[in-house]
């Protein structure tokens, strides 16, 4: 069985299914999309739409909660918070729903992971604070911490990787990463989907880690 992580899909649909083909992905194979399904993007709804899609013709989908799905869940609930979500790309996401988001997309990403943990592999939205000396109780910063790399305690970690998106790099930098991932056992796959302007992004990445493989598509939708 495959475990193939995704990073940010940020409201980019078409290109999260063209990338989906792309892997080849079975019924067998575990897909983990590494939080930030939505905002910014022009489809968040269809986004969603297709994980349960998948879900349903028998497709194993773990979702792990970003720090856009904590904004938009709790905008949900308190209205203070309904601004900022808008502002960080919410008013997009409300678009593709017609202005109405029905109560169980709320159910399936407020069902999302703080992180995942398999084969030796952690899969986490942001990072994760190693500053604490239980870094796994520190779950907003599994959400939103960035500049973490630095500080990573190899004796807690010990032969696990950490995979991650959240901090948008350009595909060059990923493809780097990922050539130093046996030393320092962490890989960044946000290649910033939505940021089609930015030079090296405006790409969706996909990490098979059993072929030790990434996939890339270009923007599509």
């Amino acid at each position: 069985m495959r475990k193939i992580a995704i990073g940010d899909i940020h409201g980019c649909a078409k290109t999260f299914k063209k990338l989906v083909e792309k892997i080849e992905l079975g019924q067998r194979d575990e897909l983990i999309i590494l939080g930030d399904l939505i905002d910014r993007g022009p489809d968040s709804k269809g986004v969603l739409d297709e994980i349960l899609r998948l879900r349903e013709k028998g497709y194993q989908v773990v979702l792990v909660q970003g720090n856009h799905e904590e904004l938009m869940l709790n905008a949900h609930i308190d209205f203070f918070v309904k601004d900022r979500w808008l502002n960080a790309g919410g008013r997009m996401t409300l678009s593709s729903f017609g202005g109405k988001i029905a109560p169980m997309y709320y159910e399936l990403l407020g069902a999302g992971k703080d992180y995942y943990e398999s084969d030796g592999y952690i899969f986490v939205h942001a990072g994760i604070n190693f500053g604490l000396e239980f870094p796994f109780e520190a779950v907003r910063d599994m959400r939103w911490i960035r500049d973490w790399h630095d500080e990573i305690n190899y004796d807690w970690l010990g032969k696990r990787v950490i995979i991650h998106g959240h901090s948008p790099r350009s595909v060059d930098v990923i493809k780097q990463m990922h050539q130093d991932l046996v030393k320092k056992q962490v890989l960044d796959i946000d290649s910033g989907c939505c940021y089609v302007s930015k030079e090296g992004m405006g790409v969706l990445t996909a990490y098979d880690t059993e072929a030790d493989a990434l996939f890339f598509q270009d923007f599509v939708g």
